[in-house]
């Protein structure tokens, strides 16, 4: 996510859309690339529109004119008085039944590098069962879902929360990213959860407490997984004490930047709850996998991800994890 050519936003001209519209702002100022807004108009919108004016039965294949020309004209608006010329992409508007597929079939075709959404509707009501939950569900691109404007001070703390699969691991990539472009830093969160996780059915370091050794454990777990990923020159350094160190990405011409890092296990009744609260008081964006240990019949998206995404004031990134052989044993 170093540079970004698209960026679509999907639109219901709500609250929730503005404060996406905010995010795409910092987003291309950092990133680069340019925003498309999309807007679906439902099919029993249009036909409710189209039989009022065409008659019966209306034409699926030429949507009502004036319907048409009203959202392009809210649409282009938006982008006028959101983005700049360098950053104003397309005014996109399609007709469809499930919103969602229509987004996320947008964000494939034409090769978006990210979908950025808000939580809330037009009425304030979450439409994540509607129509947000189910993009992250079906885009193959991230989603930054969001719920508020940016603060001022912008995005600088980068939450991974990581189930100990290498799955989690895979969202390192993005959070290194964005740390080297904000000048911020990541924490490699992990949660002891109460009947039991993954990292405790190994072998504990010898002279090492339950947490310490699941610290110690995880990085070395990330550190075989970054070495396993030689492409994308990410090395992990630990600092003396062990809790903290920084990840050195190396550039084409060897230059090096460094992106410091912590990591933090606590212990809760459901990873969810300790991820939002953790959040709440110390990181600015979540950045998560949608696809958790144990393959399909553990889907993170089906539990933690998707629980998160619903309960953090905080604005989540979640990357679709690709499948691969197993790097970490």
């Amino acid at each position: 996510m170093r540079n970004l050519n698209r960026i679509l936003v999907p639109t219901d001209f709500s609250e929730g859309s503005q404060a996406a519209y905010e995010y795409a702002k910092k987003v291309t100022g950092v990133c680069g690339g340019v925003v498309n807004l999309m807007h679906i108009v439902p099919t029993l919108q249009y036909f409710s529109n189209s039989m009022n004016v065409v008659g019966y039965p209306p034409s699926l294949d030429q949507p009502k004119p004036g319907l048409e020309e009203e959202v392009l004209a809210r649409l282009e608006e938006a982008l006028l008085e959101n983005f700049g010329k360098d950053h104003m992409g397309e005014a996109i508007v399609k007709l469809g039944r499930k919103t969602y597929m229509e987004i996320a079939r947008e964000a494939e075709k034409k090769e978006y590098d990210l979908v950025i959404m808000g939580k809330t509707g037009s009425h304030g009501a979450f439409i994540l069962g509607n129509v947000t939950e189910k993009v992250v569900r079906h885009s193959p691109k991230p989603v930054l879902s969001v719920n508020k404007k940016p603060q001022p001070d912008g995005l600088k703390r980068f939450m991974v929360p990581t189930d100990y699969s290498q799955y989690s691991l895979q969202s390192l990539h993005e959070a290194i990213l964005l740390g080297s472009l904000t000048n911020g830093e990541i924490i490699l969160f992990h949660v002891l959860e109460l009947f039991g996780s993954p990292s405790e059915n190994e072998p504990m370091i010898p002279d090492q407490d339950v947490e310490n050794s699941v610290r110690m454990k995880l990085l070395n777990r990330v550190d075989t997984y970054l070495q396993a990923r030689g492409e994308w020159n990410m090395q992990l350094v630990r600092d003396i004490n062990g809790r903290t160190g920084h990840f050195l990405i190396r550039g084409e011409e060897e230059e090096e930047e460094a992106v410091p890092f912590s990591v933090e296990i606590q212990r809760g009744v459901g990873a969810h709850h300790a991820i939002t609260d953790f959040a709440a008081e110390h990181a600015d964006l979540i950045i998560i996998n949608t696809h958790g240990r144990g393959g399909f019949s553990r889907m993170f998206i089906g539990s933690t991800t998707e629980r998160v995404i619903q309960q953090s004031g905080k604005p989540v990134l979640s990357i679709k994890a690709e499948e691969e052989q197993q790097i970490v044993e």
